[in-house]
C-alpha cells in the first residue's frame, strides 16, 4: 500500500521537492532522507538496514517484490 498524497507531502515539505511525487525512490534520495533523520533534533535516531543500503545503488535489488 502507498499513500501517494502522503509521499508527495513529504517530498515537498521535508525535500523541497517541487517535482511530482516520483515513482521510484533514487539512492540521491534515500541518502537525503537518511541524512535528514541524523540531523534532526531527537535525542535517538533508529534506522533500519535497509535505510542504509538503499543508498548504495550496487545493493539495491532491482525488484524488490
Amino acid at each position: 500500500y502507498r499513500d501517494r498524497e502522503l509521499t508527495a507531502r513529504y517530498y515537498r515539505e521535508i525535500l523541497g521537492e517541487d517535482d511530482e511525487t516520483r515513482q521510484v525512490c533514487t539512492p540521491e534520495i534515500c541518502e537525503r532522507i537518511v541524512e535528514a533523520h541524523l540531523k534532526s533534533p531527537a535525542m535517538l535516531v533508529i534506522l533500519p538496514l535497509q535505510d542504509w543500503l538503499s543508498i548504495d545503488g550496487e545493493l539495491r535489488a532491482a525488484d524488490p517484490s
